[in-house]
């Protein structure tokens, strides 16, 4: 049984700094923090490892695609859906290198 207790020490003032959502991600296959910006860059893939973060369908049309060559085609178009799939929503006509390219989304 101890004669003497040890004073409890509480640090003081230190409040944590807010640090926003979405600045930063720690890669998985290194665990190292990546800044966002820089896996825009590098189209999601971590700069130090080579671990391929997921990509929004809608970032990886836009990295694979020609800027502004979008027409879209049969707007209107109802696909008949037999096994429950949601159907595409949009239709239409880009270009990769020049070259016309059909593309759907869903």
């Amino acid at each position: 049984m101890a004669i003497f207790k040890k004073p409890a020490i509480k640090a003081e003032g230190g409040k944590k700094k807010e640090i926003p959502r979405g600045l930063f991600q720690k890669c998985p296959g290194c665990s190292e923090v990546v800044p966002e910006i820089e896996l825009a860059q590098n189209q999601r893939v971590c700069p130090r490892c080579d671990y391929h973060f997921a990509q929004p369908a809608k970032e990886r049309i836009q990295n694979l695609l020609d800027p502004d060559s979008f027409v879209e085609m049969d707007a209107g178009l109802k696909s008949v859906d037999v096994l429950r799939f949601q159907p595409a929503t949009k239709i239409g006509l880009k270009t990769i290198r020049n070259a016309p390219v059909f593309l759907t989304l869903s």
